[in-house]
């Protein structure tokens, strides 16, 4: 039997799957995405595909073909820094596949194979749990708050955790200082300046005049000890402002550092002491 595949009907496909399956896995990994870049890739994407399938559809490493092509954009595309990282956006990608095949076999009433089955009520209960922490256990600790930052005009929001071990103060505003998720600049500053903090991230290095005539707001060191007795540098710089997005209170010109770690909770900063006492 002979089917009849339409490029353009492919290309359609394949961006509106590819489109959610990006968006889910962002919001997984709690990633922020860029909506122009997440269109612009999802676009290119479902074109090389479609391409593949036009030229290797009776091949039987076509599959093959499919696997290799979306670890590589995917690496590309999160600007993966590690293997480790690398394989958990892949594996967020996998898993956002699976959970809008079910969807799509749900409403089209295609028939579902057991491990697929299992595989999309095991994706579709880790979600809700997700949310449940996320929107749920998080109000009710009274620890979690969900806040908007704003540097120069560009907003993003994030789960902020009030921490008590965090007493660190700004030397020369003497402020108390939050302390950020280095990857959440990416949504403050421009690419050129995210540069300069990606390589803060790998190597500890951060070239303080460069940034701070890149983004127009002076970033400059601050020491800092931690739990062990340790002491380092982190750089800081002032937020125009940040808001608590739940009740509506807002904190002007707030003193922020950058973390050169990624946090690993499931929060992106962390409030000093001082806020929300």
């Amino acid at each position: 039997m002979n089917y009849t595949v339409y490029a353009d009907v492919m290309i359609f496909w394949n961006f509106i799957i590819n489109i959610l399956s990006l968006y889910i896995s962002s919001r997984i990994l709690k990633i922020s995405i860029n909506l122009k870049r997440l269109i612009l890739w999802s676009f290119i994407i479902s074109i090389m595909t479609t391409v593949i399938y036009i030229l290797f559809h009776n091949s039987i490493f076509l599959h093959l073909f499919y696997a290799f092509f979306y670890i590589i954009m995917t690496h590309v595309y999160f600007k993966s820094t590690s293997v480790k990282n690398l394989l958990l956006e892949n594996l967020a990608v996998i898993i956002s596949m699976f959970f809008l095949n079910g969807i799509i076999n749900t409403f089209s009433g295609g028939e579902q194979p057991l491990l697929r089955r299992l595989i999309l009520s095991l994706t579709i209960g880790m979600l809700i749990l997700h949310t449940i922490i996320k929107y749920g256990l998080h109000k009710l600790s009274g620890r979690y708050y969900r806040l908007t930052l704003n540097l120069s005009g560009k907003e993003i929001k994030a789960t902020g955790y009030r921490d008590t071990g965090n007493t660190l103060h700004d030397i020369y505003t003497h402020k108390p200082v939050i302390i950020i998720d280095y990857r959440l600049m990416k949504g403050l500053v421009n690419e050129s300046a995210y540069e300069y903090i990606n390589k803060y991230h790998e190597t500890g290095y951060l070239d303080y005049a460069a940034i701070s005539k890149e983004i127009n707001t002076p970033i400059y060191p601050v020491p800092y000890f931690t739990i062990n007795s340790s002491s380092s540098i982190m750089p800081v710089f002032r937020l125009n402002s940040m808001k608590f997005i739940d009740d509506e209170e807002t904190y002007e010109h707030v003193s922020a550092g950058i973390s050169r770690y990624r946090m690993k909770n499931d929060f992106q900063i962390l409030l000093n002491e001082k806020f929300k006492s």
